[in-house]
């Protein structure tokens, strides 16, 4: 397995900026992979295996409006609430149970309850529990970026609940279990009338 196959990161790609992980200073390895269809077409989300990530890391994507919760430009507010819907759906899907979700330099903890009233408001979005780093120092696990710098960090981490066919198939377990109840019963009433 190549070196940060476990990383994507959004709103970014190999012809940018190299990033680094800042806890150790080693650059990010090959095996990272990137979205950012605006100035990467090559790159999609639609690329990405479901459940396949650990860390998805949101580089200059276009949602501080929101991150901020700064509600002064409609226009600006729209637009940075799409994105961050997007990102954030794309995110549930290619990021595996207990994957983070990390805004790097975004939001402060005051803004934790309004996001999440947003995403009790839009379920699609998926099951988001959302924790507020002061700084890199605070962060148990390794950080991205260009240089070493303490910033705050919103951080996303998908939880949720069992996927839709294993509830299916649970159910359907019960409703055989109760029909097989209801025929044995039946024939048996048959057996002693006879």
């Amino acid at each position: 397995m190549e070196k940060d196959s476990n990383i994507l990161v959004a709103c970014h790609c190999k012809k940018h900026k190299k990033l680094f992980h800042l806890t150790d200073g080693r650059p990010l390895g090959p095996g990272a992979d990137y979205v950012d269809p605006y100035e990467c077409p090559d790159t999609s989300w639609e690329k990405i295996k479901a459940n396949s990530k650990e860390y998805v890391y949101s580089i200059y994507c276009p949602v501080s409006t929101v991150l901020d919760w700064n509600e002064s430009d409609y226009d600006d507010w729209k637009y940075s609430e799409n994105a961050l819907f997007n990102i954030l759906q794309q995110s549930y899907r290619v990021l595996k149970r207990g994957g983070k979700l990390i805004f790097l330099r975004n939001g402060s903890k005051s803004v934790i309850p309004k996001i999440q009233g947003l995403l009790d408001q839009n379920p699609p979005l998926g099951k988001w529990d959302i924790s507020f780093f002061k700084d890199n120092d605070t962060l148990p696990f390794s950080v991205l970026g260009y240089e070493k710098r303490n910033a705050p960090y919103l951080v996303f981490t998908k939880i949720g609940m069992l996927p839709k066919r294993k509830r299916i198939t649970n159910k359907s377990r019960k409703v055989r279990t109760a029909n097989k109840a209801i025929t044995k019963a039946a024939s048996l009433s048959k057996a002693t009338t006879l």
